[in-house]
């Protein structure tokens, strides 16, 4: 596939994204979650150190599209920074 081939896929499979999120938002943002959360291995189960406040480890659980997650044992949704959430 030529690089021009992939830029039109990319940027038609952009514009459908984006009209569906136009469309019908809630139903679109719960579609896109979903398929992110099945494509990733950070947003559940996977133990993390959070470097925010005092910090804390436990095991991802959930994520929201307010960029908020919960992180077992404390069974809490909390905003956290990208950066500050590490392997452990």
């Amino acid at each position: 596939m030529a690089r021009q081939d992939l830029l039109i896929a990319l940027l038609q499979s952009l514009y459908r994204e984006a009209q569906a999120l136009s469309a019908e938002t809630a139903g679109a943002a719960a579609n896109i979650l979903s398929r992110l959360e099945r494509a990733s291995t950070w947003i559940r189960g996977k133990q993390v150190y959070v470097d925010e406040g005092s910090g804390y480890s436990g095991v991802t659980a959930a994520w929201t599209r307010e960029d908020f997650f919960a992180c077992a044992p404390r069974k809490a949704f909390a905003p956290y920074t990208p950066a500050g959430v590490r392997d452990q």
